[in-house]
Parts: structure tokens; sequence; C-alpha cells
């Protein structure tokens, strides 16, 4: 996969079977229990298989554990990579990065 570019922010791209991007967390307070919760009920409404990756501590979780994505440490401003594999994976990924560009619904 490619390494992050600010120009590609929000950018899907794809990796054999994998769809991946990178976006900026803008919310104040990261990925806390309420952005986790809205990511793991994404999830649940999809066919695929998306994974989150901090490369500042080199955690990697998947979006279906809300105590997973805790761990992610995914505070303001931090690149996280998106990954997603399966059926429905590029809606997945779209409308995650929908979701985080726009801070969870909180600014």
């Amino acid at each position: 996969m490619d390494e992050y570019k600010e120009s590609d922010q929000g950018k899907i791209k794809q990796d054999s079977d994998t769809f991946y991007s990178y976006v900026k967390i803008p919310n104040q307070y990261g990925i806390h229990a309420r952005p986790a919760t809205m990511i793991v009920k994404l999830y649940d409404r999809y066919d695929a298989e998306i994974n989150l990756y901090n490369s500042d501590n080199d955690v990697l979780v998947s979006a279906k554990s809300i105590m997973s994505l805790m761990t992610l440490e995914a505070n303001k401003n931090t690149i996280i990579r998106l990954d997603a594999k399966g059926n429905q994976a590029k809606p997945a990924l779209e409308e995650l990065i929908g979701l985080i560009q726009h801070g969870f619904g909180e600014e």
C-alpha cells in the first residue's frame, strides 16, 4: 500500500482485494466511546471486514469492537489508515470516511 500523502486524504485506493484510505481525525476528543459506537454500528450494516490502523503507535484494530477502537488512541489530528475487504467494502469505506471527516457529528 502507498504511504500517506496529505493530497490523498479521504481518497479511496485499492490494493488487490483491499480498499484503503487515509484520514485525519478532526474532532476535539478523537475516537472516544461515542465515535467508536458509531463506527461499530456502521460496521454492522455492511458485508465487509473493516480495520483501522494508527501508525503513530503501530496499532491495528477491527471496526467491530468498541473496546478495540478505544485502544487505537486516535486523537485529534491523528492520521489513520482505513482498510476494508468484502462484498461491500467500498461503500462501507466511503461512509466511514464521511463519518470521520465530519467529526462524527461533533463539530
